[in-house]
């Protein structure tokens, strides 16, 4: 067999905004804004005065307890300019524990954003070259962002480039210890010869591993951290002055007795534990049950929760008992969410129901009557800001989910995380299930109509989805809902996963075409999506989406159905293959031990799938080895370099020549990779020039 390569399509168009892969204006906007005169204990301390004034790199790590108002801070720091006058340029990233903002990959993107956004020519003269080179992975690699971060920061033509981190504890565990590896080797290696400053401050909650990960940085320079630990007593003060400005205000617009007033100050004064955080609930407390006679007031002051924890029990206790089950739905919505969703968002799951058969018949009611019904359910556990639900705070979701080592009470560690995901799983499924979408499939099938902006095709899709706002998280997150939530073999989640995933069925496929084309959707790492829609005439089985989506609950489902493994189809050939790329090691070893795997026909088909991935701008040479490691997991006592040189043999055996020999191929040539070349050390090989395809 010889694999031809064919030139398909031009160069992929990259635009700035191809690092704008997460709302980051509005993560920073959902914070407070900060009292003038607080955050003095940051402001005035020498650690933080000495790394502003820096003008070499730098980094600052910020550490305090939860409620001390670290994101408030960072928000000052960007907002008002607090971060040195050669500041030139500021980035900033506010993680939080969503799929959107616990993310590194997007942190780095969103920084990227702000700095070539600010100055145009880094893009074009740094940003592209790196995209084109080593094409659209670079955008999920936090190798290959990092160092493209330091390439444009050290073209900025001179003066500071500031990047401001806040909540690094709320970032997935893996890539913050790469993170944080990547900020310690930064540090280590700085040279007082550059004609740039990339100074670094990042905040967390002083978490062991946290501490453990930068100790090799503090242990030898102790001014890297700050620690906000340390400084309580200032902190404290400052909370004071906040407790007090605010009471002196709602005094006056409450005319309150001028003895409830002091007794209100004494008790709130007495706490020894008070946090911005405990602060702002008692006060948002206070606003709603000040009312009354002198000895109405004074016994419920007398009452006020102690702590957060005290403060989040009675807000729950006044949800009422009609309204309980909406709560904990909403609720358990939120815990689930890859991002903080839209008030018309929450309003279509709300209306979704297993009646719900059209878009029409969703009782919707509408953004402003349901912000009062979230704000009535849930009290002060969620904030409304920019339309998007956010909690109050982190410690309100972790006050509420459920984990093995917490025993559940009425309210306290009662949701269960799986549990809500299969909650929105169901609720995404029967939405993308709906008729009046289906019916739009047959329609779209092969229609490459819908790649163009102009197109009749492409203006349904996107006034549907402007129509309809809950169809692009539906499109996203649906498989992802399902994967964490691993739904017994015999729910409707399964067999709901069974339809969507294939989409060789004509009115299953409308949910990939928003998939692909919408731009929060369009972003399935590892399993090659978009390939399919206008490349290949053998559609892929279900068995092959659920492989490279990580459903393992449905590869085994569809296996004990009897699905062949060995059906080719699709830009990684076979669903064993499939589940490789994505890395789905439970599907794969699913796959492995059933009967009728033919191995021959996976080697070959592992074979191609990297020669394709290698020759589009899918995947670098780093991919393919950690590819190669999932074959030697899925094949245990396989070696790494002995899949290497059967990779080589194979290149051998096919007559393939060196593929880096030229990037001018003529219609119909054929070319291929000396596999030996790719091993980690040259990860940053990649193809250049337009854009092939393989094909038998």
């Amino acid at each position: 067999m010889m694999l031809d390569i064919y030139q398909a399509n031009p160069p992929r168009k990259y635009y700035p905004s191809s690092f704008r892969t997460s709302q980051y204006e509005s993560h920073k906007n959902a914070n407070q804004i900060r009292v003038r005169n607080t955050c003095c204990w940051v402001l005035n301390h020498p650690n933080f005065n000495q790394w502003r004034s820096n003008n070499r790199n730098g980094i600052l790590w910020i550490s305090a307890d939860p409620g001390c108002g670290k994101s408030v801070l960072c928000r000052a720091l960007v907002d008002e300019c607090l971060l040195g006058t050669r500041s030139s340029l500021v980035g900033y990233f506010f993680f939080k524990d969503n799929e959107s903002q616990d993310s590194v990959p997007n942190a780095l993107c969103a920084i990227l954003h702000q700095l070539i956004c600010a100055d145009l020519h880094l893009f074009t003269e740094v940003a592209l070259p790196f995209l084109e080179k080593y094409g659209n992975s670079v955008l999920d690699n936090i190798e290959n962002l990092w160092e493209l971060l330091i390439l444009v920061a050290s073209h900025q033509g001179g003066g500071n480039f500031v990047v401001v981190l806040d909540g690094l504890d709320e970032c997935r565990d893996d890539q913050r210890n790469s993170l944080i590896k990547k900020l310690c080797e930064f540090h280590s290696s700085q040279s007082s010869t550059t004609a740039y400053a990339l100074k670094i401050l990042v905040t967390s909650r002083p978490y062991d591993s946290i501490e453990r990960a930068f100790f090799s940085l503090t242990k030898r320079i102790s001014t890297i951290r700050l620690r906000g630990e340390e400084e309580t007593t200032q902190i404290s003060h400052e909370i004071s002055m906040v407790m007090d400005i605010e009471l002196d205000e709602m005094a006056e617009f409450r005319d309150l007795n001028p003895d409830v007033k002091l007794e209100l100050r004494s008790k709130l004064s007495q706490n020894a534990n008070r946090t911005y955080l405990w602060l702002s609930l008692i006060l948002k407390e206070l606003q709603e049950m000040l009312t009354g006679n002198k000895d109405t007031l004074l016994q419920a002051i007398a009452s006020l929760p102690a702590s957060v924890e005290d403060a989040y029990e009675r807000i729950l206790e006044k949800c009422s008992v009609r309204n309980i089950d909406m709560t904990r739905k909403i609720f358990q919505i939120l815990i689930a969410a890859h991002r903080p969703l839209t008030v018309e968002e929450i309003d279509a799951v709300l209306a979704i129901n297993e009646s719900t058969t059209k878009s029409d018949s969703l009782k919707l009611e509408g953004a402003r009557v349901r912000s009062i019904q979230i704000r009535n359910y849930c009290g002060l556990f969620v904030a409304i800001i920019d339309a998007r639900v956010h909690w109050i705070h982190q410690t309100a979701k972790e006050f509420l989910v459920r984990t093995s080592e917490h025993i559940p009470g009425i309210w306290k560690h009662s949701l269960d995380t799986r549990y809500s995901h299969e909650l929105l799983a169901s609720v995404c499924q029967q939405y993308l299930l709906m008729e009046d979408f289906r019916q739009l499939a047959p329609n779209w099938i092969n229609r490459i109509s819908l790649t163009l902006d102009d197109s009749p095709d492409r203006q349904t899709m996107t006034r549907m989805l402007k129509e309809q706002p809950f169809l692009r998280y539906a499109a996203a997150y649906w498989y992802t809902h399902v994967r964490f939530a691993k739904p017994v073999s015999n729910s409707c989640v399964i067999s709901n996963s069974i339809l969507l995933c294939d989409i060789s069925q004509n009115e299953f496929v409308h949910w990939a075409f928003f998939a692909v084309r919408d731009e929060e959707a369009s972003r399935f790492p590892g399993c090659g999506f978009g390939w399919w829609y206008h490349r290949y005439d053998r559609t892929p089985e279900p068995i092959y989406w659920a492989a490279a989506f990580g459903l393992d609950q449905v590869v085994s489902a569809l296996l004990s159905k009897g699905a062949s493994l060995n059906l080719e189809g699709g830009h990684y050939i076979t669903p064993f293959v499939a589940g490789l790329f994505a890395g789905n090691i439970q599907s794969v070893r699913q796959m492995r031990a059933s009967t009728g795997l033919d191995l021959d026909l996976q080697w070959m088909a592992f074979f191609r799938a990297i020669c394709r991935g290698l020759y589009y701008p899918d995947i670098n040479a780093e991919d393919v080895s950690s590819v190669v490691e999932n074959w030697t997991i899925a094949f245990p006592g396989t070696t790494k370099d002995e899949v290497w040189r059967k990779l080589s043999e194979t290149s051998s055996q096919l007559g393939y020549i060196d593929a880096h020999l030229s990037d001018d191929v003529p219609h119909g040539g054929r070319r291929s990779i000396n596999f030996e070349r790719f091993t980690p050390r040259l990860a940053r090989v990649k193809v250049g020039g337009p854009w092939h395809y393989l094909r038998d």
